[in-house]
């Protein structure tokens, strides 16, 4: 009986919540869904995996999803900068059912300086991790701080100067390292982002977590410029 009467209020709550909150397409403003049917039909899917190597001097592999247009654009835009929360979930599981994750011990994501997380009230790149984090069953461990309040990457044009602007920008987080022993066996961590260009700041971050004892580091990416 209990459970019965717990079911009936939470439907009318989330009734209610829907009635005051009303959720929109993202893409079309089709009502009830933050990405429709059609508009996930328009998302083009790349999904393929590459060794790193030859482009970056610390990633060992790097997937990729879809491609920076469209659907997937507006998405990752209205995700930073409107500060749409439930985007996280949406592009989760579009990583989730369209590439295969490969083993690892930790899901890492790429930080941000704590002055543009006061100010976004997030980490985009978080937000997104603790979503696949409950898909996987792989735990998420925030192993890297932004110490320096760096120029976005997205207004510097060159590879080098990305490199630049990055440098001694991320540092290791030390206490947590040390909780979970990195050092004693060393760890396959994953890399997540939401956009790549150049690669510059996945490799930037895999420098810093082999340089602190991590075996072997995967950037994942949803979508690629």
């Amino acid at each position: 009986m209990f459970k019965i009467v717990f079911l009936i209020i939470k439907l009318i709550w989330q009734n209610l919540i829907e009635i005051i909150f009303p959720c929109f397409c993202i893409n079309c403003g089709k009502r009830n869904t933050l990405l429709c049917c059609n508009c996930y039909e328009q998302i083009e899917f790349f999904p393929f995996n590459f060794d790193a190597s030859k482009q970056m001097n610390f990633i060992d592999e790097v997937i990729i999803v879809c491609k920076y247009r469209g659907v997937v654009k507006k998405l990752i835009h209205d995700f930073k900068y409107k500060s749409v929360i439930g985007i996280g979930d949406i592009i989760a599981k579009l990583i989730y059912r369209s590439v295969n994750i490969p083993e690892c011990d930790f899901l890492v994501p790429i930080p941000i300086h704590k002055n543009k997380k006061s100010k976004r009230g997030f980490n985009q790149s978080e937000e997104m991790i603790k979503s696949l984090s409950k898909l996987t069953n792989i735990p998420y461990k925030n192993l890297l701080i932004k110490q320096k309040n760096t120029k976005s990457q997205m207004s510097i044009r060159t590879k080098e100067e990305r490199k630049i602007n990055l440098k001694d920008s991320f540092t290791i987080n030390y206490k947590l390292l040390e909780e979970i022993g990195v050092n004693e066996v060393g760890k396959t961590v994953m890399l997540v982002d939401d956009v790549l260009t150049t690669g510059s700041t996945l490799d930037e971050c895999a420098k810093i977590l082999k340089a602190n004892g991590i075996k072997k580091v995967i950037g994942l990416a949803l979508a690629q410029r």
